[in-house]
């Protein structure tokens, strides 16, 4: 009804594109927004007629109503990694590794389809595969980033050196002896792992903007000037056609690293190691299986939990009556 309503108005539109809002305007377009706390009401709908009534055009509204629901979903996103923060441990892992490999499936097949592919489907069907491969690759990179700086922030304060990844180092991860060495919530392995893939990761992902965004960086030069005060000699002065060069072979070399490293970790996660693909899939441990592997650790999670069921037993003081 209400959109009837504005429809009919005879209403006059002097601004044709979001830049040339007005504070006013904006405001109102803001306040339009609050009937959508309204049960049923659409949030889109909401702006679009505020902007109309505020003088915007039916594009100009449009537009600013998608520019408007960013912070908003941005806002429920924040908030809904807040409240499901502790529930990010394993997810997390997933999503990184889900986009990894539709990431890896296409850069496969860019780097060796011509010579695999190519001759089997024949050069059309090839080509339509590729180009929609691409595509695939460029949306989901960012997904990957992402991915990867969540693993980032929740898993750095646990893959720090410790004394126990000496002793780990030094019996060879337990492959040498009866028993599996002490260690925290990831043992050295581990660890070598989380830094292979978070350092390769960032440099593939810097590589990788940079052939999104061709000829935008300097980012080979850049670090070839850094390079050289370590004492190498590299050239500082490169073309754009060259850093693109330099881009796509990197990113090849890093991809191809990486992809070594997870198929490596995938088989210890999996058939290598026993119990370790039930954890993957359940997120929990068997308390044996976590003494066996993880000894340290679990004797700092069994205790936090004793402590924890004793404060709650303890008798706690109650009002006079």
């Amino acid at each position: 009804i209400l959109i009837l309503i504005v429809e009919a108005l005879p209403l006059r539109a002097h601004t044709h594109a979001p830049e040339e809002l007005n504070w006013a305007q904006a405001i109102g377009v803001g306040a339009a927004q609050c009937l959508a706390l309204w049960p049923g009401f659409s949030r889109s709908a909401a702006t679009i007629l505020g902007g109309l009534v505020t003088g915007l055009d039916r594009r100009a509204a449009t537009e600013f109503s998608f520019f408007l629901a960013i912070p908003t979903m941005l806002g429920a996103t924040t908030y809904s990694l807040y409240r499901g923060w502790n529930l990010l441990d394993r997810s997390d892992l997933i999503w990184l590794a889900v986009s990894f490999i539709v990431l890896a499936v296409p850069g496969l097949n860019i780097t060796y389809g011509k010579h695999v592919l190519m001759p089997v489907l024949g050069k059309e069907i090839f080509a339509t595969i590729t180009q929609g491969g691409k595509w695939v690759h460029n949306y989901v990179a960012f997904a990957f980033m992402v991915g990867l700086a969540m693993i980032f922030v929740l898993w750095i304060k646990d893959n720090f050196p410790n004394k126990y990844d000496l002793k780990w180092i030094a019996k060879g991860g337990g492959i040498f002896t009866k028993s599996h060495p002490p260690s925290k919530k990831f043992n050295a392995g581990q660890k070598l792992i989380f830094w292979l893939v978070i350092l390769g990761g960032a440099s593939l992902s810097l590589s990788g903007i940079a052939l999104l965004f061709p000829f935008q960086m300097s980012m080979f030069a850049d670090t070839f000037v850094i390079l050289n005060k370590l004492g190498f000699d590299l050239p500082t002065t490169l073309a754009p056609v060259q850093e693109m060069q330099y881009a796509t072979t990197w990113h090849a070399i890093m991809a191809l690293v990486l992809i070594v490293v997870i198929i490596a970790h995938i088989y210890i996660g999996s058939i290598g190691m026993e119990g370790a693909f039930d954890a993957m899939g359940t997120g929990e441990v068997d308390v044996n299986w976590a003494k066996e592997h993880h000894s340290v650790w679990t004797e700092e999670v069994l205790a936090a939990d004793k402590a924890g069921a004793e404060a709650a037993a303890a008798p706690k003081a109650a009002p006079a009556e």
